[in-house]
């Protein structure tokens, strides 16, 4: 299958065109690894003729994903259209910086130290004597120095969009079936409040700048949805009533006939490079048909 990227593709370095001011997008995606790996700009660029960036970024629920939507509408135009790939981890809440060594350029941004002053108890050591932020990551500068002008080390990502180029691993599937009827024993509402807060003030945020915001969960292999369902039940029951409160668009794809097949996945919760182009097709029509089209 076709990637469906271009030269742009390589060496497309999220951060630095964040705070560099250069994304500027009609339509931004925000969201965890599903996010980054199941919407395809491009795609979504060709069918509604509005430029499109994904924000997505791994292991991270929004309490983290703060610091890169903060620091896009501090230094871009504001979007028109913003999609929040939601699902049970976006909601949560993290104490730590998934991959933290992506940060390490950034850690005097304002809107790094606003977040991460309050939940990583280095910060203050790393703010004192910058150098320590280094420490553990020697090897990761070291590489990173040696491949300047080496575009073979950017890995394929299109406008933060990252695809798998992978088919369904058996192994991985087989190892997580059995995990399918483990019991949920948490508090929702404890564990989902500050997701829900996070939520709320970007929703507040979007609504008094005029951003229109449409909730998408996107597919996963379907016999997921049997694991921990009383979660995404409660979950998807917030997102609708939220959604209705303040007349937005929830669209929810755990039941769509993508997920049905194995070929559209790599993992269990993730889309391949072939499930990503046709979910961000489908994406596309709902975009025109029901945001755009609706505003005209």
């Amino acid at each position: 299958m076709d990637i469906v990227l271009d030269n742009d593709a390589i060496c497309d370095n999220v951060w630095h065109k964040i705070f560099n001011g250069k994304i500027n997008s009609d339509i931004i995606i925000i969201g965890n690894s599903k996010a980054e790996a199941h919407y395809n700009p491009k795609i979504i660029e060709n069918f509604t003729k509005h430029t499109a960036y994904n924000l997505g970024i791994s292991g991270t629920p929004l309490n983290i994903l703060k610091i890169r939507w903060q620091s896009y509408i501090n230094n871009n135009k504001l979007p028109k259209l913003l999609i929040i790939d939601v699902d049970n981890n976006i909601l949560g809440t993290s104490n730590s910086l998934f991959e933290k060594f992506q940060y390490l350029p950034y850690t005097s941004k304002k809107e790094y130290q606003d977040i991460v002053k309050y939940l990583d108890e280095d910060y203050y050591y790393e703010k004192i004597i910058p150098m320590y932020k280094y420490r553990g990551y020697e090897m990761q500068v070291f590489n990173k120095l040696k491949s300047i002008g080496d575009t073979n080390d950017c890995g394929h990502i299109y406008k933060g969009f990252k695809p798998h180029d992978k088919s369904w691993d058996k192994n991985n599937w087989a190892l997580f079936s059995k995990r399918l009827l483990d019991k949920d024993k948490v508090d929702f509402q404890s564990i989902y409040k500050k997701g829900i807060d996070e939520l709320n003030e970007i929703i507040f945020f979007c609504k008094k700048n005029k951003i229109q915001i449409c909730f998408i969960r996107s597919p996963q292999y379907y016999k997921v949805n049997d694991y921990k369902k009383e979660r995404s039940i409660y979950v998807d029951n917030i997102l609708s009533e939220i959604a209705l409160k303040n007349n937005l668009e929830y669209l929810n794809f755990s039941k769509d006939s993508l997920t049905l097949d194995e070929a559209n996945f790599y993992d269990k919760s993730h889309l391949n490079i072939e499930g990503a182009n046709k979910f961000s097709n489908n994406i596309a029509i709902y975009i025109n048909s029901i945001i755009f089209d609706k505003n005209n």
